[in-house]
């Protein structure tokens, strides 16, 4: 179709955002030249390459295995989720697993997008659908097409050939463009029609002269020829996320080559994952490499073995000596270990040292200064360490004559900082997942997914079939339904069984999909701490010990079945061994009590009827005595009250007794003043006589 104006708006999009791009580009290819050693002479130590070869590993090792789980565990699990999740992780395993030659495996596409993430600054791979689709002459007349194999496979997009349009976030993004560069026949088979099967004509101003462009990365193909015979054209996929259209155009070519809507039907729509950045930017999403954080260090280290490079050239041993001396000049070419050669003119040293006749260049200042270069280097490599949080991995390394403290202290500091590196390939590959599973159940059939994953799972027809026949056994008499018994047990296990239009209908819905299943994976990383054959040993120790322990108590009753399977759960969780072995040990079931011998079970009921008698005999005597000791009591409560009784009587015996006595003392104390004053009177009256007398006697003389 041509539209001469959208083809120009998409060319043009793309063209914006590779020049937006640029400056990472050109830094991304440099690093990429590094990291493949096309220039030695001026990179002879090529820290990127050793730093890479070390971090890859260390963040992504293994194939993740998926695990796909009912979201919410309740006390009553729905067993069609559960059973949806099933068929999902086993479609997912296949697919991850799937050693089809004819495309590359995802463990490998994964391992190539964190090399570009790590080299490059962008590592991206690619999810897309294929079939093969058979054709054949129906009876009635007229072709007939049938599906007779699909599947879900990767490809990586190299780090230069993806495109993406402006926007802050990932979830954002409203375009990305994946860059093609084909020959003709690729071209063909890029652009053809999976719904027809004519043969794709290409337009006749679709330009094959990207050919410099498409090998700029392969700077090799032209110094060595292999590039000049390609003839390459440059075509844009273009997945709209607005409009939900993948358009194919190229620039100079009026017309949109080919057009889709909505072709998988994804969630995202987009058929790659979020792309993986290691070196993750705050203002944006153009990338970055992590080989910027350190260039200026990487260059300075180059410079100095560049300088170690031609100081240990230098170091030759090299000088003069007197020329009456013959043979010193092949002593020092030709002379090994334990060599002596004749030198004539010897008799002229009798006076003199060799060291007159025989001058060697000075070589001290030279390996001082290659002892300073080597020193240098060094430091400017524990500085790159630094940067890039390798030397949280030195820290790592432990050694034999260590204690066990200190080796668990490194190794759980030497995964600090790699832990983010960690993070983001497990979110990656769990996205790539989520991504793979969501094609295959929007395009497999229910026949490829059944043959996949081994179910043997009802459709609706033969439910309502089985239903049918269920009603026509109803019917029948006792006897034939005996005789029928076999079938009639498979027709209920039929019932029972969730349909696969019911599982289907769930993993298709996006909602009730994410909402009612989990997508998890385990590590990426081949070497675990809490996964090791030491821990692995440690655990199956524990778990004897535990068992042995804990069955007794458990036959006996005295520990609860649940109480028990949760001290376990929890021991497990502790291994991280995942959530399939969790799961595992949640069926535990209580073991059925064992059935004792008839003697010893007479024996028993024997002796629990004479301890019965015992204990009854006990009660009694205890009742007995107690009620002994409730009568003395209670006379010792009557003792107590007739005391106080008496005690009571005494008290108001006494204060009456006080009472008169005090009265007395009164009565007396009253007749003592009486007295008293009588006789201070009597006093005062003869005190007054006498004074009388004496006024008397005093006038008469």
């Amino acid at each position: 179709m041509r539209d001469e104006k959208r083809v120009q708006e998409l060319v043009r999009n793309v063209k914006s955002s590779i020049k937006r791009e640029e400056a990472w580009r050109k830094k991304a290819q440099a690093c990429v030249e590094i990291y493949e050693c096309k220039n030695t002479e001026e990179i002879p130590y090529n820290i990127l390459y050793a730093n890479t070869a070390l971090l890859r590993p260390a963040t992504y090792s293994n194939l993740a295995i998926p695990i796909i789980k009912q979201r919410y565990k309740t006390m009553q699990p729905d067993a069609l989720n559960e059973k949806a999740a099933e068929v999902a992780q086993k479609l997912l395993m296949f697919l991850i697993s799937n050693p089809d030659p004819k495309y590359p495996s995802i463990h490998e596409l994964i391992k190539t997008s964190v090399l570009g993430g790590f080299v490059a600054g962008r590592g991206t791979t690619r999810i897309k659908y294929d079939a093969e689709i058979e054709q054949y002459e129906k009876e009635t007349g007229g072709k007939e097409e049938n599906v007779s194999y699909q599947t879900v496979c990767g490809e990586d997009i190299p780090w230069d050939r993806l495109a993406v349009g402006y926007a802050k976030t990932w979830e954002e993004t409203p375009w990305i463009a994946i860059i093609h560069y084909v020959t003709k026949e690729a071209a063909k088979e890029l652009l053809e029609d999976p719904n027809t099967d004519q043969e794709v004509e290409l337009p006749d101003d679709l330009r094959f002269n990207a050919t410099e462009q498409a090998l700029k990365t392969e700077r090799h193909a032209f110094t060595t020829g292999e590039g000049e015979d390609l003839e390459l054209a440059e075509i844009y996929e273009v997945w709209d996320k607005e409009k939900r259209t993948v358009e194919f155009v190229s620039e100079g070519c009026g017309y949109i080559l080919k057009k889709l809507d909505d072709p998988l039907n994804l969630q995202g729509f987009y058929p790659i994952p979020k792309p993986l950045q290691y070196a993750e930017r705050v203002s944006g999403q153009i990338p970055q490499t992590i080989y910027d954080t350190y260039k200026q260090q990487a260059d300075e280290l180059n410079i100095i073995s560049v300088r170690i490079r031609k100081v240990m050239a230098a170091l030759k041993v090299r000088g003069f000596y007197d020329s009456s001396l013959e043979g010193m000049e092949e002593l020092f070419k030709t002379g090994d270990d334990n060599t002596l050669i004749k030198i004539e003119g010897i008799d002229q040293l009798t006076d003199a040292s060799l060291d007159k006749v025989l001058f060697l260049f000075p070589l001290e200042k030279l390996v001082s200064v290659l002892q300073m270069l080597y020193q240098q280097r060094e430091q400017i490599k524990a500085v790159i360490y630094e940067l890039t949080g390798l030397s949280d991995i030195a820290r790592g390394a432990s050694k034999a004559s260590e204690t066990l403290g200190a080796q668990q202290l490194k190794s759980q500091w030497g995964s600090i900082r790699l832990k983010e590196y960690q993070g983001l390939t497990i979110q990656y590959v769990v996205d790539l997942y989520r991504i793979i599973l969501e094609i295959a159940v929007q395009s497999f059939s229910i026949d490829t997914i059944a043959r996949m994953t081994g179910e043997k799972l009802p459709t609706n027809a033969q439910k309502m079939q089985a239903q049918q026949q269920m009603v026509q056994a109803q019917q029948m008499s006792p006897e034939q339904q005996q005789g029928i018994a076999q079938q009639l047990k498979q027709l209920q296990m039929i019932l029972s069984m969730p349909a696969w239009e019911d599982i289907m209908a769930i993993l298709k819905d996006d909602f009730t999909r994410n909402y009612n299943i989990s997508i998890e994976t385990n590590s990426t990383l081949e070497f675990q701490y809490s996964e090791d054959k030491e821990n692995i040993g440690e655990f199956l120790n524990a778990l004897a010990q535990f068992m042995n322990g804990i069955a007794p108590l458990v036959q006996s009753q005295v520990l609860p079945m649940d109480a028990a399977k949760s001290i376990l759960i929890a021991i497990v969780k502790r291994y991280r061994f995942g959530e399939e072995v969790v799961e595992q040990f949640e069926q535990m079931v209580e073991p059925p009590a064992p059935q004792p011998d008839p003697a010893q079970q007479a024996q028993a009921e024997a002796i629990k009827q004479k301890q019965q008698q015992e204990a009854e005999k006990h009660q009694l005597d205890m009742q007995s005595k107690q009620q002994d000791m409730q009568i003395a009591a209670k006379d010792a409560q009557i003792k107590e009250m007739e005391a106080q009784a008496k005690m009571q009587q005494m008290q108001r015996e006494q204060v009456l007794a006080d009472q008169e006595h005090a009265a007395k003392m009164e009565e007396i104390a009253r007749k003592n003043q009486l007295s008293i004053a009588k006789f201070n009177a009597a006093i005062r009256k003869i005190q007054l006589q006498e004074r009388e007398a004496k006024e008397t006697e005093n006038a008469s003389v």
